[in-house]
């Protein structure tokens, strides 16, 4: 029964040994596999923070380009009411059409009164020029939206070329043009 004690704990002995070398095995290789995995992440890491770096140059001189941008816009936009077009003569403007005119009024134009003149400006639509450079469809979708369909009824395809008469003084095309419109709409073509 000693020499079965024996062997068995021997057995025992071998058994924990080779469990001892197994653990220590594993253990070795993992820590190297978690070595190797850590050298990555900091070497990812300091990529992260290179990207985040260059974002944040990117974000600034984005932030400037629109800064240029926003200053370039507002000086094109006082260029263009600075662009050469007739002096306004209210006189003149006043002795043809019959009535006073103010410069850029939009209600000078046929179908234009207080309520819409409102509109459009809330639109952004201040001055003759404005109006000119807008479409007939956009001005009439300004009005719907805006309005209400209530104003559907109202013509806008004449609007931007009145507007072109007034920007440029053509006082008696304008007054001649109006007498051929009826409800809005043209009458007569020459």
């Amino acid at each position: 029964m000693a020499e079965r004690f024996t062997t068995d704990l021997l057995f025992i002995l071998i058994v924990l040994l080779v469990a001892a070398i197994l653990g220590f095995l594993i253990g070795y290789f993992l820590s190297r596999s978690r070595k190797h995995q850590c050298t990555e992440c900091e070497a990812n890491k300091e990529q992260i923070n290179a990207l985040k770096l260059q974002l944040a140059e990117l974000k600034t001189s984005l932030a400037k380009q629109q800064a240029i941008t926003s200053s370039a816009s507002k000086e094109v936009k006082t260029a263009e009411k600075q662009i050469v077009n007739p002096v306004f003569d209210a006189s003149l403007a006043s002795n043809i059409l019959g009535r006073k005119i103010r410069q850029d009024d939009l209600q000078i134009i046929k179908g234009i009164g207080p309520k819409i003149s409102k509109i459009l400006q809330k639109k952004g639509i201040h001055v003759w020029s404005d109006l000119n450079k807008t479409k007939a469809d956009t001005i009439k979708d300004i009005l719907l939206t805006e309005g209400g369909e209530k104003y559907h009824i109202h013509e806008t395809e004449t609007w931007p070329e009145q507007a072109e008469f007034a920007l440029n003084g053509q006082w008696q095309k304008l007054k001649d043009f109006q007498g051929k419109l009826i409800n809005g709409k043209l009458t007569q073509v020459d």
